[in-house]
């Protein structure tokens, strides 16, 4: 099994930056952060509501994890590497404070983390692996999500950032 994991992890092709697969994952974006929270405003019950920026929650949280996972299976796991240190690894596991506790401090950190560094994430990926590779969608999920889930939290569940968060953010 771990051969198998560690050929999947290394055999792919090379991401383009704007490339059709770039471009894919932008529209696919923009989409979404449109469409999921007017769902959920204008179409769900409050339970549905909760249960929803829940399950957006766990998605993201639940990628860098398996990343790590796979990374131990396949005996390629490095502590410099794969550890949360990145603001986006380490904003991921901070989204189900905001999605499942409403948490306004994480909220006021996340928003501003990630209006300023997922945006760049999304529109000059760091990334190699191109559609269909694991990392393409890890890479998407922990990025684009997290965009989306904040906009979600800001329609959905009215939380506000304010300028003492930005403050606290940085």
């Amino acid at each position: 099994m771990r051969s198998a994991v560690a050929e999947y992890l290394n055999s792919y092709n090379a991401f383009g930056l704007f490339g059709p697969s770039h471009w894919a994952a932008i529209l696919l974006f923009l989409f979404l952060i449109i469409w999921f929270p007017w769902f959920g405003r204008n179409h769900l019950n409050s339970n549905q509501q909760i249960n929803a920026g829940k399950a957006l929650g766990a998605l993201i949280f639940i990628n860098y994890p398996i990343w790590v996972l796979l990374e131990m299976v396949s005996g390629s796991f490095d502590l410099t590497l794969h550890l949360p240190f990145h603001l986006c690894r380490f904003a991921n596991l901070m989204m189900p404070l905001v999605m499942f506790k409403r948490n306004p401090m994480a909220f006021q950190i996340l928003y501003f983390w990630g209006l300023s560094g997922m945006f760049q994430g999304i529109v000059t990926p760091d990334i190699v692996h191109d559609f269909p590779h694991f990392h393409y969608f890890r890479y998407f999920i922990g990025h684009h999500l997290m965009i989306v889930a904040l906009v979600y939290a800001v329609v959905v569940y009215d939380l506000r950032p304010s300028i003492n968060g930005l403050k606290k953010a940085f």
